[in-house]
């Protein structure tokens, strides 16, 4: 199965990814492309960016919870349709169950997918340490391949240019655009990560800006080319056989109750489940052909 593929990761929490995965997949779209969006490790409001930003839902990828066979299974079923993949990874490129090991953590899945890396680097107060860092991550494991450096948080023009002379100097590795450091460009946070989508109404209009400023300086023509250097993925999705009885079960999907991973649902579909959603705020009642309900997480208590 032929599917170009970039895992967009970075050296920590708090760099950008999800920004600028987001403003990625927004100017990709723009282009014409069916993008789908993965997210690496067990996060349910990331991929409500990636979402709101691409049009397609998002799909878990976590080598923690799955074996490797079924990453690769949920990547070949999720990109049907698509003419590439971007994953956002999760916290930093190696972090993940063990600090000696590396499953469970971005590294781990991008060398499952045999997926190239590009890192969304945190420039905040940073020269020659960004280079640092990059070597330091490309030395970590020769099995990573890291194709390239998306710089955020740059502070303005002067310290961009430093910042690639740096780069190019010590590190040798592409510079693919960059993005400034502006409130304008935040998304909102609460104690548990970013807020949801329909929590932050100004989410669309900040991805929007964020695409704008990202795709001045953005090399897509190189980005494109290197998604194409990722392998063929050797698997072909296969469809379930339906057994047994079909059942329709209501699932609470709103503002309240909006924790899914999408391969959960699809699942409940591909096995003949009719998913009937459910609005905790309007609807009056669940109705009597319900074979089950399936309440997922939120924040309940805010509404």
């Amino acid at each position: 199965m032929e599917m170009p593929r970039i895992v967009l990761s970075a050296g920590g929490s708090d760099s950008g990814k999800t920004i600028v995965t987001a403003a990625l997949l927004r100017i990709l779209g723009a282009k014409g492309y069916r993008v789908q969006p993965f997210k690496i490790g067990p996060d349910y409001i990331d991929p409500m960016y990636h979402r709101l930003a691409s049009g397609r839902p998002c799909r878990n990828l976590d080598s923690w919870i799955m074996d490797e066979m079924t990453v690769v299974s949920s990547f070949a079923s999720g990109s049907i349709g698509s003419d590439l993949a971007v994953i956002e990874g999760v916290r930093g490129l190696y972090e993940g169950e063990s600090p000696v090991g590396d499953e469970g953590s971005t590294a781990h899945v991008a060398k499952i997918l045999k997926s190239p890396v590009v890192i969304v680097l945190n420039c905040h107060s940073l020269t020659r340490s960004a280079a640092a860092q990059l070597i330091g991550l490309r030395a970590m494991d020769n099995q990573v391949q890291i194709a390239g450096v998306i710089l955020n948080k740059v502070s303005d023009a002067r310290h961009e240019e430093k910042l690639r002379r740096a780069i190019s100097h010590y590190a040798g590795i592409p510079i693919l655009g960059s993005l400034s450091r502006s409130p304008r460009l935040e998304i909102k946070k609460r104690h548990l990560g970013l807020m949801t989508s329909h929590e932050f109404p100004e989410a669309l209009e900040v991805i929007k800006s964020a695409a704008e400023q990202l795709e001045e300086g953005l090399d897509l023509e190189r980005i494109l080319e290197i998604a194409k250097q990722a392998p063929p993925i050797d698997h072909m999705p296969e469809a379930r056989p339906l057994e047994g009885e079909r059942v329709r079960i209501g699932v609470f999907i709103d503002e309240p109750f909006s924790f899914y991973y999408h391969e959960n649902l699809s699942a409940l579909r591909e096995m003949g489940a009719e998913i009937a959603v459910v609005d905790s705020l309007s609807d009056r009642g669940l109705g009597d052909d319900l074979s089950g309900v399936l309440i997922g997480g939120g924040y309940p208590e805010i509404f």
